[in-house]
């Protein structure tokens, strides 16, 4: 966790969550356009987008949790006691 100075605002996503958040709901905009089409494509179209965000949301969760998981092993070699069974 200190192997690096702190930035301000609370560091940068790896993930970047964000940005693919933003360009999926940018996405759906041309599918909400008042255009022919049909009620079940839209209904799949936002399914699927609906679908991408939850992975996004789960994805950065467990990145989260494996920063924890990860600071605790090497805590454990820094102090001189494996974690890893052999």
């Amino acid at each position: 966790m200190a192997v690096g100075p702190a930035l301000p605002g609370g560091g940068v996503d790896p993930l970047f969550t964000v940005v693919f958040a933003s360009v999926t709901v940018l996405n759906l905009i041309p599918a909400l356009l008042p255009t022919p089409v049909e009620i079940l494509e839209i209904a799949v179209i936002g399914l699927l987008h609906t679908l991408f965000l939850v992975r996004l949301v789960r994805a950065r969760g467990a990145a989260a949790r494996q920063r924890a998981v990860e600071l605790e092993s090497y805590r454990a070699v820094k102090s001189g006691h494996s974690t890893a069974k052999s």
